[in-house]
């Protein structure tokens, strides 16, 4: 395992595991599950998305789940700045959430609403990715002098504490209703806490 990818798991467990609590709060199988957590992504990766390439742009997807569960497309009342984050922070972040799509993607098919199985384009975009081992080799074979890794943890918290923002706005995890929080590595933001 890289220098950079051990850092990236220490340094951000604590957001890592905040969010992935209020995610796992959320019960997949109802429309406003559902909702709450397109919704979530949507708002994070509209925010950051100057840093996607072409295995992270899921926007579209993202778009056309909403579109079929009714869910207007969600707007932030209060952005956190998105200025200054490094690439590969970003990336830490998401191509790690894809890693636990095959466990949302499981709690998804056990939905019985009609609409709510309609809308599994992102769920299902997100198991065909390579982002992830693509990120892998790339911090593997990166010369850790050339980059700022200080930079690199600093900005995937900022992109936690974006998904935690979009939570709060989207009122997810804060009080009663959904079902228990998940462990840390279901809940489909950032890379699963046991690899």
């Amino acid at each position: 395992m890289s220098e950079l990818r051990q850092r990236l798991r220490r340094d951000t467990a604590d957001s890592h595991n905040r969010i992935d609590a209020r995610m796992g709060s959320l019960d997949l199988t109802t429309v406003g599950g559902l909702s709450k957590l397109l919704s979530a992504h949507y708002l994070v990766q509209s925010l950051f998305g100057a840093l996607a390439d072409e295995r992270l742009e899921f926007l579209p997807e993202l778009r056309r789940d909403l579109d079929a569960l009714g869910t207007a497309r969600p707007v932030w009342t209060d952005p956190p700045g998105a200025q200054g984050v490094h690439p590969l922070g970003y990336r830490y972040v998401v191509s790690g959430s894809h890693m636990g799509a095959r466990l949302l993607h499981r709690d998804w098919m056990q939905a019985r609403d009609p609409q709510v199985r309609a809308a599994g384009r992102y769920l299902q975009a997100n198991l065909d990715s390579r982002a992830w081992p693509d990120l892998l080799a790339e911090m593997k074979a990166a010369d850790p002098a050339a980059i700022d890794a200080d930079h690199v943890v600093a900005s995937a918290n900022r992109v936690f504490e974006a998904y935690d923002r979009a939570a709060t706005e989207l009122g997810i995890g804060r009080g009663g209703g959904g079902r228990p929080a998940a462990p840390p590595q279901s809940a489909g933001v950032g890379p699963k806490t046991s690899d």
